[in-house]
């Protein structure tokens, strides 16, 4: 019995570059390492961070899907709850949702990260992320040319966030949306507003030119 043999069996995984491997195939086996390290020694004190080492891997090769059963899986372990690597990984199971467009899910995990973690140092970080996905939410309504469901986000997003910096691209989306629906007047009344409100930025000078 030795102290370095867990310590060994869980560090196997740092020469497949875990956790950021290079190919899937490093991927693969730094997985299974840390897996292999966590069935022979659950209760470690390096579990909780081979548990995290393993959603990162999954996030950094792009797979979502893996990361998110991952993540979710050591969030709902009693064995794990103190440790100090679950906020991290809530984190990442909510980015994890976001980059799949999954965003209410995204948003469900932000703010149970908010009510989990009040004390942590990336809890401003995870307020800002909520902000990004309401936006987001409107975009994709806007993208999928949804123009009631885009708008109605939007103005929520607004009223809600009124500093925030793409309230100017918000505006100027609501003339498109007017524009696409060829309803010219309430076109123009959208841009005119924002040439009042944002003078000077980009969207501006975008409005004026429509």
């Amino acid at each position: 019995p030795s102290p370095l043999l867990p310590e060994a069996a869980f560090r196997i995984a740092a020469t497949h570059g875990v956790p950021g491997p290079d190919d899937n195939e490093d991927l693969a086996l730094g997985v299974a390492a840390l897996q292999a390290f966590l069935e022979k020694y659950p209760e470690h004190k390096l579990a909780g961070q081979a548990n995290l080492q393993i959603v990162q891997s999954y996030l950094h090769r792009g797979r979502f899907d893996d990361a998110i059963a991952a993540a979710k899986k050591f969030l709902a372990d009693e064995r794990y709850v103190k440790r100090e690597e679950v906020p991290a990984a809530r984190s990442l199971l909510g980015t994890a949702y976001k980059v799949q467009r999954k965003y209410d899910e995204a948003l469900a995990v932000y703010a149970e990260f908010l009510g989990k973690h009040p004390t942590h140092s990336a809890w401003a970080q995870v307020q800002q992320e909520i902000i990004n996905v309401e936006f987001l939410k409107g975009q994709a309504a806007f993208e999928a040319k949804k123009y009631d469901e885009a708008r109605k986000l939007w103005e929520a997003f607004a009223a809600k966030y009124p500093l925030d910096a793409r309230n100017s691209a918000v505006l100027y989306r609501f003339g498109q949306m007017k524009f696409a629906e060829e309803k010219y007047d309430d076109a123009i009344a959208a841009w005119r507003q924002l040439v009042a409100k944002y003078p000077g930025t980009n969207e501006a000078s975008l409005a004026q030119f429509m």
